[in-house]
């Protein structure tokens, strides 16, 4: 967490044998935050942990000003990592996690990707929703302009978003409408599906032989 910004206020309230007794608000003013630890960004919000035993719920609501991902994507090697995920035994932890988490993201614009797979700014509506074990997100991200990258070719973003509409596992649906122009002819790149499986489109004006 980095920025001067950042006032906490509450009562933690400790005794035995019970569990600590908590409510706390935490206000931020444009601070730094790098979780996950690939994602930076700076946010302004209120935030509760409050409860009296486990799991503490952590609610609240975040403006992100600014948030950046750079880290480049091997779409294969996420795709075979995601699909062997899927057919492993599901593990239940008895043991219930400290925090319950349900924070409403909200960035009007100034979402950055700039990676092997795109140059692209974003909106974003989000719910970050489960446990300090396991989170999941819920909402939208609208796709603002930009550019694609794909076969060493640019393609100039038309239209895009991303839906992250399953309350299970973070397996977003999305879909990508782009072109460019190759030796005179238009080349239009589109993407859709979800991470687990999606397809890839491309057509040209005037049409190109098979």
């Amino acid at each position: 967490l980095g920025g001067e910004n950042f006032a906490v206020l509450g009562n933690i309230l400790l005794g035995k044998p019970q569990s600590p007794h908590l409510d706390i608000q935490m206000t931020l003013s444009n601070n730094r935050l790098q979780i996950p630890n690939w994602l930076s960004s700076a946010v302004s919000g209120t935030l509760y942990l409050k409860g009296t035993r486990k799991p503490y719920l952590l609610s609240g609501k975040l403006m992100i000003s600014e948030a950046l991902y750079k880290e480049n994507v091997d779409w294969q090697s996420q795709i075979l990592s995601f699909k062997r995920k899927q057919y492993l035994p599901k593990i239940r932890d008895t043991e219930k996690p400290l925090f319950a988490v349900d924070i409403s993201l909200l960035a009007p614009k100034n979402v950055y990707v700039k990676n092997n797979l795109a140059d692209i700014e974003s909106r974003a509506d989000l719910i970050l929703k489960g446990n300090s074990d396991r989170l999941i997100l819920l909402g939208k991200i609208d796709l603002l302009s930009g550019i694609a990258f794909f076969k060493e070719n640019q393609f100039k973003l038309n239209t895009g978003g991303i839906t992250f509409d399953n309350p299970v596992e973070i397996d977003p649906k999305f879909h990508l409408d782009s072109e460019t122009i190759i030796k005179n002819y238009k080349i239009l790149l589109s993407i859709e599906g979800r991470l687990s499986q999606y397809k890839i489109h491309l057509a040209s004006q005037p049409p190109l032989a098979e």
